[in-house]
């Protein structure tokens, strides 16, 4: 399974990379929310994992935008938000999943093992 991380903080996005293991395959990691829009549309994973706060453009924008293309693509987000607004907001952008930091491997794996084509 392919996988876009779009996480700012470099030692989350190291631990969502460290998480995901050896059967899934990070084919980029954005820092903002322009990346993972780029990055998104280049190398149609199948999964993203967003952080909702990123500078230049922050989760729920950037997953507006990926929804927009119409990409078999699906959005975990990844957040320390507990809020019903940032959730609400997310969701209605068009994410799949909510995760709240910090959460562990076997959320992440069983979050992400939804999008797999088997």
């Amino acid at each position: 399974m392919d996988v876009v991380i779009a996480e700012d903080e470099p030692l989350q996005s190291r631990l969502i990379e460290y998480f995901t293991g050896e059967e899934h395959t990070v084919v980029a990691t954005a820092t903002n929310g322009d990346e993972a829009i780029q990055y998104t549309t280049t190398h149609e994973p199948d999964v993203i994992i967003m952080d909702i706060n990123m500078p230049v453009k922050g989760g729920v924008e950037a997953i507006e935008e990926i929804d927009a293309f119409d990409i078999d693509v699906g959005i975990v987000v990844s957040t320390a938000h507990v809020d019903d607004e940032t959730r609400e907001a997310a969701m209605s952008a068009g994410a799949d999943a909510y995760l709240i930091k910090p959460f562990s491997k076997a959320d992440l794996l069983e979050q992400m093992d939804r999008f797999s084509e088997a």
